[in-house]
């Protein structure tokens, strides 16, 4: 069995310019990876039904995408109707987690309640927002991300995700992939 890479999202994100670095890969069962292999992989977990879903937890953008009962790559829109979310999040007036193009938009009004590019802390042991007494860690603002794009994918499927598959970069480090996984 050969592992074959699959351009998912990543035809959505170069259209748009967007640098990435990052491909998704089906496994067959059985298969086992070599280090090399297990470095560009990583994998929070399969869902073994009709349809494997992974999510292209990226710097900038992120995308869920599902392999459909014939085999192609599908990419799943948000409930926002883009195939692409936003990697960003915002804490409201009333400190509530709002993911996407909302907190994106939010930016430049009330940038010191937006978290943007928390990828690149991944793996850090590092507060990276602070709101009244809770502390959110560079996976905690992650699993916002994670839980919006799996929330948005199981409405317009239809259907409950339990596991999914999450992309990294080659370049990441153990506790970078740890970290993702914590995430997931």
């Amino acid at each position: 069995s050969s592992i074959a890479p699959i351009p998912l999202a990543i035809e959505e994100l170069d259209k748009m310019g967007v640098s990435h670095g990052i491909s998704l890969f089906t496994i067959p069962l059985g298969t086992s990876l070599n280090k090399s292999e297990s470095a560009v992989f990583f994998s929070v977990g399969f869902l073994f039904t009709a349809q494997a879903y992974g999510i292209d937890l990226g710097t900038t953008y992120s995308v869920g995408a599902y392999i459909d009962e014939e085999g192609n790559p599908q990419v799943v829109q948000n409930n926002e109707g883009s195939r692409l979310t936003p990697s960003v999040v915002l804490f409201d007036e009333e400190d509530k987690v709002v993911v996407g193009e909302v907190a994106k938009d939010n930016s430049v009004i009330r940038p010191e309640d937006v978290i943007a590019a928390v990828k690149s802390h991944m793996g850090e042991k590092v507060v990276i927002k602070k709101v009244g007494d809770k502390e959110y860690t560079p996976e905690m603002i992650s699993s916002f991300i994670i839980r919006k794009v799996v929330q948005d994918a199981q409405k317009a499927l239809g259907e409950t995700i339990k596991e999914v598959v999450i992309t990294v970069p080659a370049y990441f480090n153990d506790s970078q992939r740890q970290a993702t996984k914590d995430a997931g």
